[in-house]
Parts: C-alpha cells; sequence; structure tokens
C-alpha cells in the first residue's frame, strides 16, 4: 500500500475507533462493557501502527520486507501461504459454528501454534490453555458475557 495512503486511512482509523469509543460512554455501565473491550485495544494498536508510519524508513529494517519501490514497508507472502492462513481462519470459523468459541479457541491456537508456527507441543498447549482461561474468566466470569455455545452444544 502507498505510505501515504495508508497514512490516511490509519488516521481515518484511529478517529472512527475514537468516536465510536466516545459513542459507547452513552450506553449503559453493562452495555459498554463489551465494546470497550474491542476498542481500547483497537486505539492502542492504531496509535501504534500511525507512530510507525512516521518512523523513518531506516528506523524500519525488518528481515523479509521488501523495499523495492522505498515506500512499502510490507512484508511479502507467496499466494499460497496467504491462502493457507486465510484456510486456518475459515476453519477457525467453522469450529467456532460447530464447537462454540470456549472450544474452538484452544483448538485453534494449539493446532495453528504446532503445525504452521512449528511451536513446541509443550508452549501450544500452555498459550491454548491459558488463552482459554483468560477469555472465560474475561468474558463469561467479570463481563457476565455468554458466549456462543456452538451448534454441537446447543
Amino acid at each position: 500500500m502507498d505510505l501515504k495512503i495508508e497514512k490516511v486511512f490509519t488516521w481515518l482509523l484511529l478517529i472512527f475507533f475514537i468516536f465510536l469509543f466516545f459513542m459507547t460512554w452513552r450506553y449503559g455501565a453493562k452495555a459498554r462493557l463489551a465494546p470497550l473491550f474491542m476498542l481500547i485495544p483497537g486505539i492502542v494498536l492504531t496509535g501504534l501502527q500511525l507512530w510507525r508510519s512516521y518512523r523513518r524508513p531506516e528506523a524500519i529494517k525488518e528481515e523479509g520486507v521488501d523495499e523495492e519501490d522505498g515506500e512499502s514497508y510490507e512484508i511479502s507472502a507467496p499466494f499460497d501461504q496467504e491462502m493457507w492462513m486465510v484456510g486456518w481462519f475459515v476453519a477457525f470459523a467453522v469450529a467456532v459454528w460447530l464447537v462454540g468459541f470456549l472450544v474452538a479457541t484452544p483448538l485453534f491456537l494449539i493446532l495453528f501454534l504446532r503445525f504452521w508456527a512449528k511451536e513446541s507441543w509443550l508452549l501450544a498447549l500452555l498459550l491454548g490453555g491459558l488463552t482459554d482461561v483468560f477469555i472465560y474468566f474475561t468474558m463469561e466470569w467479570a463481563f457476565s458475557i455468554i458466549l456462543y455455545r456452538g451448534w454441537m452444544f446447543r
């Protein structure tokens, strides 16, 4: 993506997130928890991306970065790898539909980390389990939001 277009898009995204953030405060205390849970990381990550886009190009040296035109800092990935990533996320969406978030999320993370990222079984199981515990206690226990249980467990 052209660097100027990327900056404009990122500014628009940040303004949109901030607008939604302030609009969320009109909701009741319980109703605004989930939107804020999503918006605050969105604002932080968009701000970081904006900061990154204004850094000097010399400071953004990464392995595997395509610098042919001098303005692009995106990592080039072969098309087949991109399609595999799309496949992973489609499989995650199907798993959520079938068995729900609390089963699909650790299953996806464990399989993804082990077979795509080539991490050890120990790390994959640890991160999958910790993520599931975090999601359960954050969403269901702290916010009292019942996550989708899946078609099989209805």
